[in-house]
């Protein structure tokens, strides 16, 4: 019978984001920030609530998605 009593790593799992992919992140949010208010705003001004995340969130999700992408290829 096998007994393991070695504990698991702290920390999350998953792999560490390096600098160069900190850098472009940063970039991109910085860029889709402005666009991100612009639609939240037009959105409010509607009256358009379906999407209640705001501008930051909204960015984020736009950097979460385009910086990968650019490391993948």
């Amino acid at each position: 019978m096998i007994h393991a009593t070695r504990a698991a790593k702290p920390g999350r799992p998953g792999r560490r984001r390096g600098r160069e992919y900190t850098t472009y992140f940063t970039v991109i949010y910085t860029l889709a920030l402005p666009f991100a208010t612009a639609g939240w705003l037009r959105d409010a001004l509607r009256g358009d609530l379906s999407d209640t995340r705001g501008p930051l969130s909204r960015a984020r999700a736009a950097a979460d998605e385009v910086t990968p992408t650019i490391f993948s290829a």
